[in-house]
């Protein structure tokens, strides 16, 4: 079993997520996570996942359950103040399945050229889709250098969807 755990504020826009069907705005059906290494990986298409909200304390509650879609190695990037963040594809073939379940920008990640990045309004639309209110809110969470300074952190962008949706 992966379990994945999501602060209270997001606990909506998850619960959204597990409705059977494509994506609609107002769902969250990815994450960005640190990577792991060894039997505590991330989850992997098809494996399915288990989405909780406040892990590991006595207010632990089960979300609800999903199959991971897709596991993508990305760089999430401070580059300065007018681009305050960037999302970078640096590996890995994307499968072809269950996209529909998907966000149109999580399409458009899978689909970028190892390499490609976005910024500006696809970052915008990024943050929106990850449950940020726009791309402010999310620079704030992932807390940049104070100084301006460039900086990046390595993730893996996971898809989900709910257990019963198989469109494709």
């Amino acid at each position: 079993m992966v379990a994945y755990s999501f602060q209270k504020r997001f606990v909506g826009f998850v619960q959204a997520g597990l409705e059977p069907g494509p994506w609609c705005p107002g769902m969250k059906r990815h994450t960005l996570r640190a990577p792991r290494t060894g039997r505590a990986g991330h989850a992997r298409p098809e494996q399915p996942v288990h989405l909780y909200t406040a892990m590991r304390t006595k207010h632990c509650r089960l979300i609800g359950r999903g199959v991971a879609r897709v596991q993508i190695p990305v760089t999430l990037m401070h580059i300065n103040q007018e681009w305050p963040l960037a999302l970078a594809r640096r590996a890995g073939p994307a499968p072809r399945s269950c996209v529909a379940q998907l966000a149109p920008i999580v399409r458009f990640i899978m689909e970028m050229p190892i390499g490609g990045f976005i910024v500006e309004e696809k970052m915008e639309e990024f943050a929106r889709a990850d449950g940020f209110r726009d791309l402010a809110e999310m620079v704030a969470f992932f807390d940049p250098p104070r100084d301006g300074a460039a900086s990046s952190m390595d993730m893996v962008l996971i898809g989900w969807a709910p257990q019963s949706g198989h469109d494709g």
